[in-house]
């Protein structure tokens, strides 16, 4: 008994010694879903074993301008998150780590903006004053993700993946209301060094 023991863990563990290889820095292009095209940069550039840290920009815009009638209006988002990621060993698959799973959290500051639609042919009179004043709102908001990195190539890697957060402002583009939790799907390509 005491003889398979030292086996047991000696065959345990050489799968575990081939999926040690670390985090790289990496930097991505993305968009995310389904609430309009959110676009969407990543630079991962602190690396310590298998855990990244770093920070994203993200854009969201839905139209807006001059209308024939009051159409909808002009929003945009934009968002800076500071996020840690790590790529546990048992996400990994195999030597060459072809996909690796990652779970992940950030803190975002959001700037969240909506601009009236002015409406140029409208039989009413237009306001001396001009077009209404946009409504802005900043706040923090957290969150988590969780995806999968494939990495057909040394350097290249697609990742898809999840991405939820906690609304916690009111939010005058419309979309969601305070207290909600919203997710988004994610799909980013990118390379690491």
């Amino acid at each position: 008994m005491r003889l398979y023991l030292p086996v047991v863990v000696l065959l345990a563990c050489s799968p575990l010694a081939a999926q040690t290889p670390k985090a790289r820095p990496s930097v991505s292009f993305g968009v995310a879903g389904p609430n309009g095209v959110d676009l969407r940069v990543v630079l991962q550039p602190l690396v310590h074993g298998r855990s990244a840290y770093g920070v994203s920009l993200s854009r969201w815009s839905r139209g807006g301008g001059a209308t024939f009638d009051f159409g909808p209006s002009a929003a945009s988002e934009y968002t800076v998150d500071v996020h840690a990621r790590a790529y546990p060993v048992g996400f990994a698959s195999g030597r060459r780590q072809l996909i690796t799973g990652y779970v992940g959290g950030f803190v975002g500051v959001d700037r969240r903006e909506e601009q009236p639609a002015e409406c140029l042919y409208c039989p009413q009179p237009r306001s001396p004053s001009g077009p209404p004043p946009s409504i802005v709102a900043y706040g923090l908001e957290p969150g988590a993700e969780i995806g999968l990195r494939f990495s057909p190539f040394n350097e290249m890697f697609v990742e898809v993946g999840g991405r939820a957060r906690v609304i916690t402002f009111a939010d005058p583009t419309g979309r969601f209301v305070k207290g909600q939790a919203e997710g988004r799907l994610t799909l980013a390509v990118g390379v690491g060094w």
